[in-house]
């Protein structure tokens, strides 16, 4: 947002940007504390229309606001809540994050974990070296880890296969690629 301090050339000047948001996502961005959030953090206002998601306000702050709820969209391609959405909006950071893993078929156990600032990391897969392991002829040797971002307050998955991971039963992108909160 810019601060009222520094006023740009183009005060005063109202951009329109149209960001393409699928309608189920787009309903919880328009929940009253997501549209709060994103008003008191970019300083642009929300309507949903036909085409999408219109924000308006000056055009920097529109053009911050356009690239964090893009990357926003891309987060929850795997799933997605009003809360998840608000959690990415605020960006609080979190000292501690308790992980609790339940399995849905009989063969394996329950498995918990604090991820913390000191210890961020779980990994899962068949290796001996991984924090969980699980044998099935699917996973990967280093199958994948769950990250805590202690200061974006969020915990990511990693795919570190070379099969890939799915997450909801979409493909998460390859570890060069990126993560998923």
């Amino acid at each position: 947002m810019v601060p009222a301090s520094q006023t740009p050339p183009n005060a005063g000047v109202v951009n329109t940007c149209i960001v393409a948001v699928p309608a189920d996502i787009a309903e919880y961005l328009m929940a009253e504390k997501n549209v709060t959030a994103i008003a008191s953090s970019f300083g642009v206002n929300l309507e949903w229309n036909d085409k999408g998601l219109a924000l308006l306000g000056l055009p920097d702050n529109v053009a911050l606001a356009k690239m964090k709820l893009q990357r926003l969209v891309t987060h929850c391609q795997w799933g997605a809540s009003e809360d998840k959405l608000h959690r990415l909006l605020l960006q609080q950071p979190m000292a501690t994050c308790f992980l609790r893993l339940s399995p849905t078929v009989a063969s394996l156990d329950t498995f918990e974990r604090a991820l913390t600032r000191h210890s961020p990391t779980v990994t899962l897969g068949k290796g001996p070296a991984n924090d969980l392991m699980v044998s099935d002829d699917l996973i990967s040797r280093s199958h994948c880890m769950l990250e805590l971002d202690a200061e974006k307050g969020c915990v990511y998955v990693v795919d570190c296969s070379t099969n890939g991971t799915f997450l909801n039963g979409k493909r998460l992108p390859g570890k060069s690629k990126g993560r998923v909160v």
